[in-house]
């Protein structure tokens, strides 16, 4: 089961719009079983949207469309469709009342080009928009189900979740797919496939391993698809096995969560709580946390300390320790520490301090260089991580990769062995 994303829309192209409705689109598919073959952005001309749909209809058994569906000229979209199907307008009473229904509830001149979002081609499935006055249009051809919806996300949302999605239930038989998940922290993406090779030698065709990267983080995930959903689960059960047994405690989570949020899990199973000391991460990680619903349970708070006078009045950090070992330094994240812990009235804590760049640097301690600590349960680590010269890149890193010693210090103390 194949299916072709098409985004209309020379605001696309041109970097104006973010195509976020392609990328949602596809979290929504993929669970069906349906492998989103390709991904397009292309223009508002006609002859690029005849091209593409010559190229797709028949080839692919689902081809969403979005874009171009607006009443000003440049929404061409219906009107091509219409040359592709062999269609003619029709106009549709309903509709037209309806939208100006909404238009007089809404206080707003109801014009005549109004009029032709009520205008849909006579041998397509109309499909209403409760969201917007743009309808959806569904039709069939050559073994393709088409869709075109409106470029608008929250009104193609709707689209996809109370009209399209029941109705490719209704026309196309979906095979059985299961997914199991494998959250791991604090280990390569490379160094996962290497160990991950005799694995992968073990999957059956019908089986396949991705990984999904982002800093500090690998999301694993196995998708099984087949017709026997007792058999793909027994398959998967004996891979999630291996897995398990090859990557041990390099897995924080079997379901797709955040670090953060299985940090909050085991601080609320502990009935512990943590706080923050920021130097260079300027309180991205305690923004990190507090984005998580019901971190005020876990969560005190944190000091962004970055200039070092408040490192020393707030968080305690004898003025000797800096003047010694300098801000970026194992003394001070660990002096950190202590001040979090003492001033902030945690059971764990969090600290950071590095060199985020791109200035800032020394021949001893580089741009990229960022000192991370964890404390709590009457036990401290403090690693020195080198990243790079991209400031941002540095400073996600950083926040990741001292949520993963969190992890790992809060697993030791807290999880008691099964």
């Amino acid at each position: 089961m194949r299916a072709a994303l098409i985004s209309i829309g020379d605001e696309i192209l041109n970097g104006t719009t973010i195509n976020t409705n392609a990328s949602w689109i596809s979290t929504v598919l993929q669970p069906l079983g349906v492998d989103i073959h390709e991904v397009l952005a292309i223009s508002d001309h006609a002859d690029h949207i005849l091209g593409t749909l010559h190229a797709y209809v028949g080839e692919m058994e689902i081809i969403i469309i979005t874009g171009g569906l607006g009443p000003t000229k440049d929404d061409i979209t219906k009107k091509t469709l219409c040359r592709y199907f062999d269609s003619t307008l029709e106009f549709h009473q309903d509709i037209y009342d309806r939208l100006k229904a909404a238009f007089a509830k809404r206080n707003i001149p109801f014009t005549e080009n109004n009029r032709d979002q009520a205008m849909y081609p006579h041998n397509c499935e109309v499909l209403h928009n409760a969201l917007g006055t743009a309808q959806g249009m569904l039709f069939k051809r050559n073994g393709s189900v088409i869709v075109s919806l409106p470029g608008v996300p929250f009104e193609m949302k709707g689209l996809m979740t109370d009209q399209v999605l029941p109705r490719l239930r209704e026309e196309l038989q979906f095979p059985t797919l299961l997914n199991q998940y494998f959250m791991t922290s604090g280990i390569s993406e490379s160094f996962l496939a290497r160990q991950l090779e005799p694995l992968e030698a073990m999957l059956p065709g019908h089986i396949g391993l991705a990984y999904l990267p982002s800093p500090g983080v690998v999301k694993l995930r196995l998708t099984a698809r087949g017709s026997d959903a007792a058999t793909l689960k027994a398959e998967l059960e004996m891979l999630s096995n291996e897995m398990r047994r090859i990557l041990g405690s390099g897995i924080y989570a079997e379901e797709p969560i955040s670090i953060e949020e299985h940090l909050g899990k085991l601080l609320v199973e502990g009935k512990a709580t943590l706080g923050c000391a920021e130097s260079c991460t300027g309180g991205k990680i305690a923004h990190k946390i507090t984005a998580i619903p019901g971190s005020s349970n876990w969560f005190k708070g944190g000091v962004i300390a970055y200039d070092n006078q408040l490192k020393i009045n707030i968080l305690q950090v004898n003025e000797s320790i800096i003047s010694q070992f300098g801000a970026v330094s194992e003394e001070t994240v660990s002096a950190m520490l202590d001040g979090a812990l003492t001033v902030l009235g945690t059971d764990f804590a969090i600290a950071t301090s590095g060199i985020a760049g791109p200035t800032g640097g020394t021949a001893d301690k580089p741009v990229g260089t960022v000192w991370v600590g964890v404390a709590g349960g009457g036990k401290k680590v403090v690693h020195k991580y080198f990243f790079n010269k991209n400031r941002e890149i540095n400073i996600e890193y950083a926040c990741m990769f001292a949520l993963h010693e969190m992890r790992l210090l809060l697993t030791e103390i807290l999880v008691k062995p099964s």
